[in-house]
């Protein structure tokens, strides 16, 4: 019986992270890695291509990352998720040195470290490669964020850097699986002033990705001056209230009701635009709507049809007969 209930806790631990323990008290704080960390790793990486290591959280610099906007609320999901289920993908380092030491970078799962340190975990479950040049970095942490909800300034700009590296548009796009078009509408969303891009940032449900691509089809993005304009145009347009819906007058109604019932003495244009226009006295029709069908349909044209296929003044068909000789 003992001998269950220990392994039951075990599993436990196990899906909640294997055995990972919490943070306590805050320590001497450092970013770097000892020389002979350093070294097991590089071992490891000569020897497998890449390693699987338990990492201090506090040891993992999370600074370079393509994507720059992270949900609070998404952030939160993702640590009750951890919390429940513990890490089941692992995410992506690379060793950066420089003249203070060895560091560990964050290629890919920003979001799970992040998540991580919401919960106080003092280590994580890492994968650990070898990524070197500029080049693999970035592709990599392309590749990795290709299918999540990434937002469309941040891939702008990550398909900019690699265009400035020398490589064509036809180039990332065979790397990353997409449409060379599709790169180059991106591209456009790169250059974009700091002020275009924050007024986006702080309304990205109403300027999606969706809306910016269409923009990017039509050819170069507006100056920043007209962009921002037009931004506000479509924010305020989506912020203002809707119109209340007409409601008909009583004593409107019976007038235009009786109307109906005499016989039309006017002319049928003259008859159709006189309804309309009482329509709207009723309530029925905006004067908007009655100027829009004016200069929509042309009444002398629909008039002159309306009377020439009615079925009163419709003459019935005959043959042609043909002289025989």
């Amino acid at each position: 019986m003992k001998k269950k209930k220990a392994t039951k806790a075990s599993l436990k631990k196990m899906v909640e992270g294997a055995a990972r323990q919490v943070e306590g008290k805050k320590g001497k704080k450092t970013s770097c890695l000892k020389p002979k960390t350093v070294e097991n790793i590089e071992r490891e990486l000569a020897k497998y291509g890449k390693t699987i290591q338990k990492v201090p959280v506090n040891l993992i610099h999370v600074g370079e990352n393509i994507r720059k906007k992270m949900e609070p609320k998404a952030l939160q999901n993702l640590a009750n998720s951890l919390k429940k289920d513990g890490l089941i993908q692992y995410p992506t380092l690379s060793m950066q040195t420089s003249k203070l030491g060895t560091r560990l970078v964050c290629r890919n799962g920003h979001r799970r470290i992040e998540a991580a340190k919401l919960l106080g975990w003092a280590e994580i479950e890492a994968v650990i490669l070898p990524l070197s040049s500029d080049d693999e970095i970035l592709f990599h942490s392309l590749n990795a964020n290709q299918h999540e909800a990434m937002f469309y300034l941040d891939l702008a700009k990550a398909y900019e850097a690699a265009y400035e590296m020398g490589l064509q548009d036809q180039e990332i796009a065979d790397r990353v699986g997409v449409n060379k078009r599709t790169v180059g509408w991106y591209r456009r969303w790169a250059g974009v002033s700091p002020a275009c891009e924050a007024y986006i940032r702080s309304h990205s449900l109403k300027l999606g990705k969706t809306w910016a691509i269409q923009l990017a089809r039509k050819g170069a993005l507006p100056q920043d001056a007209e962009l921002l304009k037009l931004m506000k145009r479509i924010v305020e347009k989506e912020a203002a209230p809707k119109p209340k819906r007409l409601k008909p007058s009583p004593q409107k109604k019976l007038t235009i009701e009786k109307r109906l019932g005499e016989p039309i003495q006017d002319s049928p244009k003259t008859f159709l635009k006189s309804i309309l226009w009482e329509l709207s006295d009723a309530g029925y029709l905006g004067k908007h709507h009655v100027k829009r069908i004016e200069k929509d349909f042309l009444f002398e044209t629909f008039s002159e049809n309306l009377v020439k296929h009615s079925r009163k003044n419709r003459q019935p068909k005959t043959r042609s007969k043909k002289a025989y000789s």
